[in-house]
């Protein structure tokens, strides 16, 4: 939304200088030059952006000295009274065609599922008081609504910019409704919501008198993350388990290659010493090998077994697995 007036100066040497200067609307002077408006950068107007299109157009107004078109108590009479008698109001003309130029703007930045609503307003103020009393009173359940939210809300698997950009969120809403929270109380909902890891963070926040702005306690919210971070211990290779030791496709079958590598299985049986366990366990734990496969691997790594006399195995899984469905008998029996 600007008006701009582009003037090029030449110096001495000849090189042209462009100068843009931009002149506000004069409300004094009817013959002021009308601001033609766009409204391109301005985010259209929907059901649930009310708040922050109503900051974009009224901080832009303001900017051109346009802002009293928005309200009705400042509008100029097309007529006025002098000597008891009423003439028509020579600044009516050019207020009415910047009013008009105002109100197709505001048009133009309204989403069309809302243009219907100020399709008959006559002035650029009917049309704005139209849009607040439709989308800008808030109720004062929506108001607890999010008061609440902000109370409940906690740090859990989220990241701290995520944390903190929902704070930094409800907190604006709540200054744009009129209920701006006080900054004291957001930085005391802002630790409540952390879990025991920030505690050191908590702990120091709380301890000195003097309050700490936002953006502080973003950064010593994000150093602390880091240093959480950098302190985790790398994961862990775990041994193969039995759902993807062994990969059945119809009629062939793979399985890994033997023996594992022997930096992740221990080869002394002392680290088995107090368990206890069947041939059939080793066989189901192992993803399911032949007996061959599970015998040599039982003997070379020194597996632990509750009986080394007993290494019959009889898996159910694998029956059913490798068995067939037999076709069915022929029948004699017809239909009739």
């Amino acid at each position: 939304m600007s008006t701009e007036t582009n003037t090029t100066n030449t110096p001495s040497d000849g090189t042209p200088v462009s100068t843009d200067t931009v002149h506000p609307y004069n409300l004094d002077n009817p013959s002021s030059p009308l601001i033609n408006i766009n409204v391109t950068n301005i985010s259209k107007l929907s059901t649930s952006n009310y708040l922050t299109w109503s900051l974009q157009i009224r901080s832009l107004l303001q900017g051109y000295n346009l802002e009293d078109f928005l309200d009705a108590t400042k509008s100029t009479s097309p007529t006025i009274t002098e000597n008891t008698t009423t003439i028509p109001n020579p600044a009516y003309a050019s207020w009415f065609r910047q009013d008009r130029l105002i109100f197709s703007a505001l048009l133009g930045s309204i989403s069309p599922s809302c243009q219907a609503l100020i399709a008959r307003a006559t002035s650029t103020s009917e049309a704005w008081t139209t849009l607040a009393s439709t989308y800008g009173r808030s109720s004062r359940g929506h108001i607890k609504q999010i008061k609440d939210h902000v109370r409940r809300f906690s740090k859990g698997g989220k990241s701290i910019d995520e944390f903190m950009h929902f704070f930094k969120t409800k907190g604006d809403e709540l200054a744009l409704l009129g209920k701006p929270l006080d900054h004291e109380d957001l930085v005391d909902l802002i630790l409540s919501g952390l879990g025991e890891e920030y505690r050191p963070i908590k702990d120091a926040i709380n301890a000195p008198d003097i309050p700490i702005s936002f953006v502080e306690l973003h950064e010593r919210l994000l150093n602390h993350e880091s240093i959480l971070l950098a302190s985790e211990p790398l994961p862990s290779v775990m041994p193969i388990s039995s759902h993807n030791a062994q990969t059945r496709t119809t009629g062939t079958s793979s399985r890994p290659s033997w023996p594992p590598p022997s930096k992740h299985i221990s080869r002394s049986p002392h680290a088995f010493s107090a368990i206890t366990t069947t041939y059939s366990d080793w066989h189901s734990r192992l993803g399911h090998p032949s007996p061959d496969v599970l015998n040599k691997v039982i003997n070379q790594f020194s597996l632990p077994l509750s009986s080394n006399k007993t290494r019959t195995l009889l898996c159910e899984t694998c029956s059913i697995n490798k068995s067939h469905k037999l076709p069915f008998s022929v029948s004699t029996l017809t239909s009739s």
